[in-house]
């Protein structure tokens, strides 16, 4: 057993504001999940690289090779003011740092909780809005065998396609946090960290250039 390193941010936004919180890391064996680490954010919403076991990773350069290449992790994230959050899925590669941004959502934005008025109800609302665990599954890379990106483009659009004249290359782009038919939020980010997200599900981070 080799170890890699996981690094969390926490931050709001639209990357604008760090955020201080808890980080807690659980993994799951023969069903019994256990907890890892558990430690703070500092005053630009960074943890510390912490160290986590991973499987060899020359099992990650063997075109062959049947087994997982990659620790999986759950890591939690609760923070004053801003719904908790669980990631289920978490990739950690011997060698690598894995680096997970935590787009935090405060309490009146979470999904299933309505905008109010304050009142003297306030308090107990933001105490129920808290309880309300957002969770997010990251899939298995694409590359492995039966995982794929999601459904050919041409069966899910609801027009054709039209080919551009010339090249054009957007700032932000929306996405969809789910498969297209599944009811999921949609979130803006720039173009380039959605790149960097499309390749980190194509390639291993093992494999250099």
């Amino acid at each position: 057993m080799e170890q890699g390193t996981l690094l969390v941010k926490l931050e709001s936004a639209r990357e604008a504001l760090p955020v201080r919180g808890t980080v807690t890391v659980f993994q799951t064996e023969d069903g019994v999940r256990r907890q890892i680490i558990q430690f703070m954010t500092d005053a630009d919403g960074l943890t510390t690289p912490v160290t986590l076991d991973a499987p060899d990773k020359a099992l990650s350069l063997m075109p062959d090779s049947t087994e997982q290449v990659y620790a999986v992790y759950d890591v939690e994230v609760e923070a004053q003011g801003y719904s908790p959050m669980l990631f289920e899925g978490v990739q950690v590669y011997s060698g690598v740092e894995a680096y997970l941004p935590v787009m935090m959502v405060p309490i009146f934005s979470a999904v299933d909780v309505s905008p109010i008025s304050v009142s003297s109800d306030t308090d107990a609302a933001s105490a129920n809005a808290r309880q309300q665990l957002i969770r997010v599954t990251i899939p298995a890379p694409a590359l492995e065998e039966e995982s794929s990106s999601g459904p050919a483009p041409l069966t899910t659009c609801s027009v054709q396609p039209q080919v551009l004249d010339s090249v054009f290359i957007p700032q932000y782009i929306t996405v969809h946090l789910g498969k297209p038919q599944n009811s999921a939020a949609n979130e803006t980010v720039s173009f380039p960290y959605y790149i960097k997200n499309v390749c980190s599900s194509e390639v291993y981070p093992t494999w250099v250039g």
